[in-house]
């Protein structure tokens, strides 16, 4: 089964960091093509600063942004863009469950609750149980959009100890 990695709101910020990087570099271009004096240059030099600093960023979050998983019967892989393929063994799993954020007003429990299944090699912290969106995903750890598709084939293919944390938390997360 392949997934997305992220969820639409990842989607989109996928699709808005390329624009955003390459919009610096459209401006600083076009004011010294309209002049060229130490203002201008400078202001182009700001730009490629910027372009540089979300390219480091890009490749700071392409893990989330732009990663699939190849869900199989023992374990994940992960490819994702600007990294190379890695897998993730259910039988070395530590920490396996739901996590959710909401997505709406900051500092407020106003808007979409969004729920991920996370895998990790790592016990899960309980602190980020309702901030998955700041429990960041690494070589030993993914989370990935909830989905019941998702959710049933898990059930099917981990080993007994992650299905017991999975259902406690669907039961307790999902289903309410």
């Amino acid at each position: 089964m392949k997934k997305y990695l992220g969820s639409s709101f990842t989607a989109f910020a996928a699709i808005v960091l390329p624009l955003l990087l390459c919009f610096p570099l459209i401006f600083g271009i076009s004011a010294l093509w309209a002049e060229i004096s130490p203002a201008t240059v400078l202001l182009f030099i700001g730009c490629i600063l910027c372009t540089v600093v979300l390219i480091l960023y890009l490749k700071m979050v392409s893990i989330q942004l732009y990663s699939w998983g190849y869900f199989k019967s023992s374990e994940v892989t992960i490819k994702s863009f600007l990294s190379k393929p890695y897998s993730i063994q259910y039988s070395k799993l530590c920490g396996c469950g739901i996590g959710y954020y909401t997505h709406g007003i900051l500092n407020s429990h106003v808007g979409t609750k969004v729920h991920f299944i996370y895998l990790s090699y790592e016990p899960f912290a309980e602190k980020y149980r309702s901030k998955i969106n700041l429990w960041k995903p690494s070589n030993t750890r993914i989370k990935v959009k909830f989905s019941k598709e998702l959710y049933d084939y898990l059930i099917s293919v981990l080993p007994k100890t992650q299905v017991l944390m999975l259902t406690r938390d669907y039961k307790k997360y999902i289903t309410k």
